[in-house]
């Protein structure tokens, strides 16, 4: 980058993110007009240069050339831990259709999803063999596709709801394949009798970024969904593949964003940007969420592309700084895109260059006195990575890993680490679940564990 080009792409970046950080999000939505005001006008000239400016800049998803091998902790020492002893998995059931996510029902009982078969399945924990579909829809599954997210209705609410986020199928059957027209989804279901009646949509999006570009493979779009303790429905989308569209807080452009809305699809008002569902933006794939029962503080899941998995603690209107970072603003170019990295928020883990990347697919938060108490607060988080030893790619490793952030500015020490690894015909981790009596369920590939911990009494 050029001295005469820094200049203007930094003093641009700053103005631009300062204002979609303060929640001023919504004047800058390119996709959109702006204030009629000479303020409006200057708004619409600097996000024009904004986009000039990353266009023409080093390209942030080339970041491994500059990443740092091994994860970063922002502002805190990152240490390396070896837990001992680890948790357990004592194996519930063992499967072969791939469960993605699940979440306890109003019955108590586990409902979990299928990515690649589109069905939704219900698993007794003191009797869980043969889990019992309850719902099959028709799904695409090709690349990041297929039936993703699943959580319930707060009690009390009645009837209950189901909520799922799935790419449909264009043809009346499953399918791996790429269809031109691909619609990816955000759906409730009255769980009347603990049966899903008619499918209510809430969203749907196509495989066109409104108005202005073709989604590349229709690939990293609906990713999965939560319900806070506020008693509101997130979900997460990812940037399709446009990169900049994290960015943009235009209402139709859902990309890049970790959205909130009310139970019924209406938008809270209380939302960082008026009419907007759009709650935090600037990611690249947020793949889950949990929330800390004790302080009911956010954390989310996110993968990078060629570098930076990411722990985020999310807050509202929070501007997580894909593509203009990825990871902690580290990279020389990131650091002048971002005026030294404080105009974006920092992961609390951020894996860098790891090779292979982690892939994070879940997260839960401990807070049970199943486990010990020096992991009380700890976050798990689930990731299965291809072993790579060029020209041979073995098989995906089942792996939950521990983190323990201390949430006080005055103690700097992270420990992370892996707690638990599946057995190798059990496969990758892509869900954790944690259970009423607080109990950790751990969704492989092939097989269900529940994480116990035999240094504690029951």
């Amino acid at each position: 980058m050029s001295r005469s080009y820094v200049k203007p792409a930094v003093l641009t970046a700053t103005i631009t993110a300062a204002l979609m950080t303060t929640g001023c999000g919504q004047l800058l939505s390119f996709g959109s007009g702006f204030v009629n005001s000479p303020l409006g006008a200057i708004l619409s000239i600097g996000s024009q240069l904004l986009i000039t400016a990353i266009n023409n800049a080093p390209d942030p998803l080339k970041a491994d050339l500059e990443a740092q091998s091994s994860p970063v902790v922002p502002l805190k020492i990152g240490i390396p831990a070896g837990y001992a002893p680890n948790l357990n998995g004592t194996l519930l059931t063992g499967l072969v259709d791939e469960p993605h996510a699940g979440a306890v029902g109003p019955d108590g009982m586990v409902y979990f999803t299928e990515r690649e078969t589109g069905r939704v399945r219900r698993l007794d924990p003191n009797n869980p063999a043969n889990p019992q579909v309850v719902l099959d829809l028709n799904v695409n599954a090709a690349e990041t596709r297929g039936l993703l997210g699943i959580c319930f209705s707060p009690p009390g609410v009645t009837p209950a709801l189901m909520y799922l986020t799935y790419n449909r199928s264009t043809t009346d059957a499953d399918t791996t394949s790429e269809p031109e027209c691909l619609e990816s989804r955000v759906s409730s279901f009255p769980f009347n009798n603990l049966n899903p009646a008619a499918e209510v949509i809430l969203f749907h999006y196509s495989p066109r970024d409104p108005g202005t570009l073709a989604i590349p493979f229709a690939e990293d779009g609906i990713t999965t969904c939560s319900i806070g303790p506020d008693q509101k429905l997130y979900f997460g989308h990812g940037d399709w593949g446009t990169r900049i569209n994290a960015q943009n807080t235009d209402v139709n452009i859902p990309a890049g964003k970790i959205h909130r809305v009310n139970l019924d699809g209406t938008i809270p008002a209380d939302n960082p940007i008026g009419g907007n569902s759009a709650y935090a933006w600037g990611f690249r794939f947020p793949t889950a969420f949990a929330w800390d029962p004790l302080d009911n503080q956010m954390w989310a899941t996110e993968r990078g592309w060629q570098v930076s998995d990411e722990l985020n603690v999310v807050t509202p209107g929070g501007n997580y700084g894909y593509p203009i970072v990825q990871g902690t603003a580290n990279a020389s170019f990131e650091s002048l895109l971002s005026a030294g990295g404080f105009l974006f928020a920092n992961p609390a883990l951020d894996f860098a260059g790891s090779k292979p990347l982690p892939e994070l697919s879940s997260i839960a938060i401990i807070r049970s006195n199943v486990y010990r108490a020096d992991a009380q607060g700890d976050v798990l988080y689930s990731y299965g990575a291809l072993v790579q030893f060029p020209p041979i790619i073995g098989p995906s490793l089942g792996r939950v890993g521990r983190m323990h952030y201390p949430k006080s500015a005055f103690d700097l020490v992270v420990y992370y680490g892996d707690a638990w690894q599946s057995p190798e015909d059990a496969g990758a981790v892509y869900g954790l679940v944690t259970l009423p009596d607080g109990h950790i369920l751990a969704l492989c590939r092939n097989a269900i564990y529940r994480l116990d911990d035999n240094t504690v009494t029951p």
